[in-house]
């Protein structure tokens, strides 16, 4: 026989502050019981009024979804990558955008889960597919489009066939298109996930892992799926400059990588920092607001977000960031900017030097001798060591701390 593990998820309504009658007792109740089925399943949640709004805003929104595609209320906006190997943009993102009659403008966040659950994220899957594949076939040079895929997509969807198509119809050339697929999605059904998997690499389509390190915590995924690239989660870029935990991680990141011959994306990147350390540590390409914002294509079928970014690379060019024994730092640059300058990148923690403390010429080995484990005095640590350790030398040179 099979064991059959079943769970039970409960919503309640108290009369008479919930309704003085079966009928709204019965429908508060039920409003409950979707909230305790949302929160995860296997809860209890008493009835609030708040739920009610809650509800009437979630059936309007499966009511405009039904409709939204037959009345083109979809439409895809474009984020470049850069490649900081080559300083260029590689690729854009297909971003999916929906205009409400209603509404007005509406968050994938906030629609693409009810999507999921009403059954019609494929059509969707396919509407985004053909539109950015039959866009990217009108631009200039080998720039490639990245597209997400929902988990709902490997079990409801021929993906193969449906990219399949879609190159054929607009001529594309597969390797200019990259499909974004999350560790968890590809877990919900790991021998369909890597059959599809392994027939769109036989078709010559690159697979990025998105979202990299928040999901699935078994790496074993990592040997029995073909994929091309791990796109590292925005949470650890965030505070890259801060924490030095973080760095760490996405050096670790970097190097399974390398490892394992696929290449890195870091997603969320904002500052010149971050893109520095990136760089530092090996990641080959970034992908955030430093470069260029989601945006639509403009008249002439042209993205916008390309002239965008490659001026924005020009003003600062990723591509010079390089190591040396000796930099010129001023009063904004961070500890953790000037270690990546230097190649110091591989240092598990690195004290955090505020703003405007540091300026002047730094070389390898004083940087080195201040964050050494004990530092150049065992009662002196973080910022305190880096300062007295720089503090001869900088007087030296008449620089200013």
């Amino acid at each position: 026989g099979h064991r059959v593990m079943i769970g039970t998820s409960i919503g309640i309504a108290v009369a008479p502050v919930d309704g003085d009658n079966g009928e709204t007792l019965m429908k508060n109740a039920d409003l409950a019981l979707y909230r305790a089925k949302g929160d995860g399943r296997g809860n209890y949640r008493f009835f609030e009024k708040g739920m009610d709004a809650t509800m009437q805003h979630r059936r309007t929104l499966e009511s405009g979804l039904k409709l939204g595609l037959t009345r083109n209320e979809f439409s895809l906006v474009f984020q470049p990558l850069m490649d900081l190997e080559n300083n260029r943009v590689s690729c854009l993102e297909a971003l999916l955008r929906w205009e409400h009659s209603e509404l007005g403008v509406i968050s994938p966040v906030e629609f693409i889960p009810v999507a999921e659950e009403m059954g019609i994220i494929s059509e969707i899957t396919a509407f985004v597919v053909r539109s950015a594949v039959a866009e990217c076939s009108q631009w200039a040079g080998e720039i490639g489009v990245a597209v997400n895929v929902s988990g709902r997509d490997f079990r409801g969807l021929d993906l193969p066939g449906l990219v399949d198509e879609a190159l054929a119809e607009s001529g594309l050339s597969a390797p200019r298109l990259e499909l974004e697929v999350t560790e968890t999605a590809m877990m919900q059904d790991r021998v369909r996930a890597a059959a599809i998997l392994a027939e769109l690499g036989d078709m010559g389509i690159s697979v990025a892992v998105d979202d990299f390190g928040t999901g699935y915590s078994n790496l074993s995924y990592l040997i029995d799926f073909r994929f091309k690239k791990l796109k590292i989660d925005r949470s650890f870029v965030a505070r890259m400059e801060t924490d030095g935990n973080s760095g760490a991680v996405v050096s670790t990141i970097v190097g399974l990588s390398r490892a394992l011959g696929v290449r890195t994306i870091a997603e969320g990147v904002e500052t010149e920092g971050q893109a520095t350390l990136l760089k530092a540590a090996g990641c080959e390409v970034v992908q955030g607001y430093l470069f260029g914002r989601p945006l639509p294509l403009d008249g002439a079928g042209q993205p916008d977000v390309l002239a965008r970014a490659y001026i924005k690379s020009r003003s600062w060019k990723v591509g010079d960031v390089m190591s040396s024994d000796v930099i010129s730092v001023d009063e904004s640059t961070t500890i953790q900017s000037a270690a990546a300058l230097l190649g110091i990148h591989r240092i598990k923690r690195l004290p955090v030097l505020r703003r405007g403390r540091l300026a002047g010429i730094l070389s390898r080995a004083d940087l080195l001798k201040a964050v050494s484990r004990g530092g150049p005095d065992p009662e002196i640590r973080g910022e305190d060591a880096v300062l007295r350790a720089l503090g001869a030398r900088t007087e030296e040179a008449g620089s200013v701390l």
